[in-house]
């Protein structure tokens, strides 16, 4: 452990595999799984991991045929060390099932028991294998284990591991947050122990004093007996009272140049952590100018296509006025407000400070609008629309919006006969934490008798079919006093609040 400290981490190993043999020898297996998670730490610093490996099939021969099972304080650095291992060698399937064997043994304990101390491996090797979200779960945990423990040591390296967990989900200012409490923690540890050190100097240094000022007294009392009768030794008691007097200052000079040089090198490690938070600024600075950039960048994109979908738009509608064919005029209209839905969802994430999500209400709104203006049978249809307040992402969005449009289009075009007035409702509302439900309906003719809806020619309805596999969602027709439309999917991404919007059009 000292060459470790030093980082003589060659000369660590090398002891460490001695202290495994003791360890063989009395049958041990709390010092043996303690001695091997150190040894493979090293030997993973040390770029070795076939190695650890090795170390690892052989503890573990010994671990399982043992006749008194570990306990759940051992079994916990015995799983990390693995994971840890497995995952350097890349051979995630072993590295996996030790991973479930730690989180089935951390469940069965609370946040603040010995065990979470070692989760720090699980979550590096969830990181490894793109689990981000478990990454996460675990660095809240470790981090709430650290805090509860009061323990600099292990609220460090929490912090340090909720920083990469942040880093790996993308929630770089989160990251950055928590790797500056990492080295505020590191930093105190540091100021700590260069406190702790001199204090201890100093109570050595007047324990001493004290030892030889008792000595002193007890040495001018032997002289005082002796002084009645033997001069000499009178003489050589004053002559050794000099020499301890003379060894004294010699050891408090000795003292006073070990504090001066103690605190030069105070004063050059603070220079160079002076360096490093000059540094650190530095590169924050750049990483809000180089975000600043990528969030015009984004937008001026947005703002491009929706632009570009606006041209094409213009052009189907010049195309439009010299087609004679009332199908074809049609099908010129329908792709027109498909990409109106499109263009809608570009200018929404233009407008907006998020660049990928998008508030569902308001882009409804102004889809429903849109429709109205564009069909004028729209006019005799009261639109009733029930939405939540949710956030989509765009990869979800762009299909929600093409099957409302769908859904919608049909309604005005088809569900009344002309000149009758109806009315049709749109509803989008959460059923759990993790799915959503919208449905779509109105109170007309509906469809055909036994109509197949998954088979139709109709290629609104194909487009809706395919778009609802697109969520990986389940889609319904239910054809009665109407039709209603309904589809139930989950969120790759969400916020859902608890407020519900009902509007009438």
């Amino acid at each position: 452990m000292a060459y470790s400290e030093i980082g003589k981490t060659e000369a660590a190993a090398y002891y460490e595999k001695k202290a495994i043999a003791i360890a063989k020898k009395y049958d041990d297996p709390e010092y043996l799984v303690s001695a091997l998670r150190t040894l493979c730490m090293q030997l993973i610093r040390l770029e070795r991991p076939e190695e650890a490996n090795k170390q690892i099939k052989d503890i573990e021969k010994i671990i399982y045929s043992h006749k008194i099972p570990l306990t759940d304080n051992q079994r916990s650095p015995f799983l990390a060390t693995q994971i840890s291992v497995y995952t350097a060698i890349k051979q995630y399937d072993k590295a996996a099932s030790s991973a479930n064997e730690y989180v089935q043994l951390l469940k069965k304990h609370r946040s603040i028991d010995h065990v979470y101390i070692f989760s720090r491996d699980l979550i590096g090797y969830f990181i490894t294998v793109h689990q981000y979200k478990e990454a996460e779960r675990y660095a809240d945990s470790l981090l709430l284990f650290g805090r509860t423990i009061n323990i600099k040591q292990a609220l460090a390296i929490a912090f340090l591991m909720k920083s990469a967990a942040d880093s790996a989900i993308g929630d770089l200012r989160a990251a950055l947050t928590n790797y500056q409490m990492y080295k505020k923690v590191t930093d105190s540890l540091f100021n700590d122990g260069s406190a702790f050190q001199l204090a201890q100097f100093q109570v050595e240094f007047d324990i001493e004093k004290k030892d030889n000022a008792i000595k002193v007294l007890q040495q001018q009392q032997e002289i005082q007996k002796v002084r009645l009768g033997r001069s000499r030794v009178t003489i050589t008691i004053v002559i050794i009272s000099v020499v301890v007097l003379t060894l004294l200052l010699a050891l408090l000079y000795n003292r006073y140049r070990i504090k001066q040089r103690l605190h030069r090198q105070l004063e050059q490690k603070q220079q160079a952590i002076n360096e490093k938070n000059t540094a650190l600024e530095q590169l924050v600075s750049e990483k809000d100018t180089l975000l600043r950039e990528k969030e015009w960048l984004v937008k001026e994109i947005h703002h491009r296509v929706k632009n570009n979908l606006q041209i094409a738009i213009s052009l189907l509608n010049a195309q439009t006025e010299f087609l004679e064919n009332p199908s074809a005029r049609s099908a010129m209209r329908e792709s027109r407000e498909r990409m109106e839905a499109i263009a809608i969802i570009h200018q929404k994430l233009y407008q907006t400070e998020n660049n990928t999500l998008i508030q569902v209400r308001a882009y409804v709104y102004d889809l429903v609008d849109n429709l109205q203006d564009s069909f004028a049978s729209a006019r005799d249809i009261r639109f009733q629309l029930n939405i939540a307040d949710i956030v989509l992402d765009i990869s979800q969005l762009i299909p929600l919006g093409l099957i409302l449009n769908e859904a919608i289009t049909n309604a005005i075009k088809y569900a009344y006969p002309e000149g009758e007035r109806g009315s049709a409702s749109i509803s989008l509302q959460p059923t759990d934490a993790e799915r959503i439900e919208l449905r779509i309906a109105d109170n007309g003719k509906g469809l055909p008798p036994n109509f197949d809806w998954k088979n139709s020619p109709s290629l609104g309805l194909q487009l809706i079919n395919l778009l609802a596999q697109q969520l990986n969602g389940e889609l319904s027709f239910i054809n009665k006093n109407g039709l209603e439309i309904i589809l139930n999917f989950k969120l790759s991404w969400h916020t859902v609040s608890s407020t519900t919007e009902a509007r009438a059009v």
